[in-house]
């Protein structure tokens, strides 16, 4: 590994002080398209009925770093409450998260898929896993740091499958060129880059009909030892006729240990290994490719998800961030129909959400995507502001260079 890479491995994990790297940009589900929360406008109407959770907010970070993991609360949601709205999915069928990134990095670049968010995800390795958990009643009065979490999908490392070569030269232009550099090996998170920025999981046939949270989470391995997790959550109904119940699941605090597989693996030490980590896929479960590439394992065993309570210290805070008061009057920035400020792409509002036949917005095609790469729309955790100073620092976000460090 040469030297400019061990400098920036370093450095990786404090870029979080300066800006997040992506969130869920919406759900879908039975033909429905449910919008995540506007962050950066509260009054928005989608607000009151999103199935998914805030992701950054107050008192959250960017990611959750291995000193989280013993953290039940940022582990589950990234401390976030139960949302408002239900996305209501049939047993069977397939639960779908489209994510996005909070820069342009990957914008219109070779081996990247179409995007409906404002950007495509930026990191190329790391797994991707999806779970649910019941909230034994209705989910509005339950505790995500309560809930325990039954893996239904989990895309890591496939020995078997390569990376697109037009992906792995887009890589090569950023700071964390693509690993291995040659041969097969291809991470779930470079199978989501490729297919459009989703992922999607199965829900299993045989579940009994309930209200569910839903978790799905990136984790990014381009920084030794401190791999960035970026969870999102969304609120479920499932519908059918299932039987089964889940009886067992793991809570979100005991998901990964210190020193497992997801916290020491190190990609630029040659010829590494990785054969998963985390728990087991449930019983009944029916694993699904996402598109691409299905769950896989590297060359070498792995020690599973264990319990480290004791390491739940958090990581570098990041207090750059924002809410507007609601007092619309940003000159130079357009406003949409529910007067929230102007977002970065046009194809990131979806259609009215009342049908079952409606679909997700047209998605954004590499050919279609923004050739600068200055310009991004960071996804934030929010505090509050006095309106003048909320609309100066809209304007910062809509106008500043990747990363960019928040002076507030």
């Amino acid at each position: 590994m040469s030297t400019v890479l061990k400098t920036l491995a370093v450095l990786a994990p404090l870029v979080s002080l300066a800006a997040a790297h992506g969130e869920v940009v919406a759900v879908q589900a039975n033909g429905q398209y449910k919008q995540a929360p506007n962050i950066y406008y509260a009054a928005d109407s989608r607000n009151s009925d999103t199935p998914v959770s805030t992701m950054y907010d107050a008192g959250g970070k960017a990611y959750a770093l291995p000193s989280d993991f013993g953290d039940a609360s940022a582990m589950s949601c990234e401390s976030a409450s139960i949302p408002p709205g239900t996305l209501t999915v049939t047993s069977g069928s397939t639960l779908r998260f489209y994510w996005e990134g909070a820069s342009g990095e990957l914008d219109g670049q070779a081996g990247v898929g179409s995007y409906v968010g404002s950007h495509a995800w930026v990191h190329a390795m790391g797994t991707v896993a999806i779970d649910i958990a019941s909230c034994d009643g209705d989910c509005s009065s339950a505790d995500p740091a309560s809930l325990k979490w039954n893996r239904i999908l989990y895309d890591g490392y496939d020995t078997t499958q390569t990376i697109s070569d037009g992906l792995k030269q887009s890589m090569s232009n950023k700071p964390e060129p693509y690993y291995p550099t040659s041969g097969t090996g291809l991470w779930g998170m470079a199978s989501l880059i490729q297919r459009g920025s989703w992922v999607e999981a199965t829900i299993p046939q045989d579940l009994v009909a309930g209200s569910y949270m839903s978790r799905v989470e990136l984790a990014a391995v381009h920084s030794p030892g401190a791999p960035q997790l970026y969870i999102g959550c969304a609120r479920i109904a499932v519908e059918g006729s299932g039987t089964k119940s889940l009886t067992g699941g793991t809570i979100a605090s005991q998901l990964y240990s210190t020193s497992g597989a997801l916290a020491t693996v190190d990609v630029y030490s040659g010829s590494f290994s990785f054969s998963g980590d985390g728990p087991a896929l449930l019983d009944f479960a029916t694993q699904t490719s996402s598109g691409s590439s299905s769950s896989s394992s590297g060359s070498s065993s792995s020690d599973n998800s264990s319990s480290d309570s004791s390491d739940s210290s958090s990581g570098s805070e990041d207090d750059g961030s924002y809410e507007d008061d609601g007092s619309k009057d940003v000159s130079d920035e357009s406003s949409s129909s529910s007067d929230a400020p102007a977002e970065t792409s046009s194809t990131y509002e979806a259609p009215a959400e009342t049908s079952s036949s409606e679909a997700a917005p047209a998605a954004t095609t590499s050919s279609e995507a923004a050739t600068s790469t200055g310009a991004s729309t960071c996804r934030r955790r929010r505090r509050s502001l006095s309106g003048e100073k909320a609309k100066r620092v809209v304007k910062m976000h809509k106008r500043s260079s990747f990363p960019h460090v928040h002076s507030l």
